[in-house]
């Protein structure tokens, strides 16, 4: 099976060691000049130097055969080796020259040119997804801190029934909160898999002000600070 350089180059010379050494016999026996030097008498027929001279051009040209195949071969595999390695810097100038890359060439820079904008798509969706989760981590962060302070204070027994339901409301509220956020990893994982499909609602600013207010209010009693509200808090 030919399936590798050294074999092709064996063929060729198997076929044409014969073809030379026919030809050179031919020569001796055939063809006649003026001197009467040719052709010879078969028995004179120098058998041993057309043999040496035929194997010697045979074997020449298997391995110039063998180096021109491993030569070409090898520079068109480290060219394609360049392109999957590296399809950002070498695919323009692969697409730039369809005559000299050849056809399998301009078919692998293509693939490149795909992997390439599909790993670009991958790394974005991963770069967004890694922002998220930063971002997610930070957020969820204040509401548990927040519920843990009120329920510890609640276990330290307080005595005011106004004040025990307002910590409770706003524990409530922080664990609407991270419900929220942890549907919105659900989010995240349609958009990533094409699933999503945005619809469209009424947005209170209202109450996205009021508890970004509370969540900041133990902060805002430390500093002794005092928040003026304008707006009505029942409208959106």
């Amino acid at each position: 099976m030919l399936d590798r350089p050294e074999r092709i180059a064996f063929f060729i010379a198997a076929l044409l060691g014969p073809v030379v050494w026919f030809v050179m016999f031919a020569m001796f026996e055939l063809v006649t000049t003026d001197d009467g030097a040719l052709p010879l008498p078969i028995q004179k027929v120098p058998y041993l130097e057309i043999t040496l001279l035929s194997m010697f051009i045979a074997s020449s040209t298997a391995f110039l055969t063998e180096y021109l195949i491993r030569h070409f071969l090898y520079s068109r595999l480290l060219k394609i080796y360049k392109v999957i390695s590296n399809p950002d810097r070498y695919q323009s100038s692969l697409l730039a020259d369809a005559e000299e890359v050849g056809k399998v060439e301009m078919e692998v820079a293509s693939w490149a040119q795909k992997k390439s904008s599909e790993l670009n798509s991958l790394q974005l969706r991963d770069d967004v997804r890694r922002e998220f989760i930063a971002n997610l981590s930070h957020e969820l962060r204040t509401p548990i801190f927040n519920i843990q302070g009120y329920v510890l204070t609640l276990l330290d027994g307080v005595k005011d029934q106004k004040v025990r339901k307002d910590y409770l409301k706003k524990a409530s509220r922080n664990v609407e909160r991270m419900i929220r956020l942890v549907q919105d990893m659900d989010v995240l994982a349609r958009l990533e898999s094409d699933q999503l499909v945005l619809q469209k609602e009424a947005y209170s600013l209202t109450e996205q002000i009021e508890d970004a207010l509370e969540q900041m209010s133990d902060r805002i009693a430390q500093q002794g600070l005092t928040v003026v509200r304008d707006f009505d808090s029942e409208s959106d």
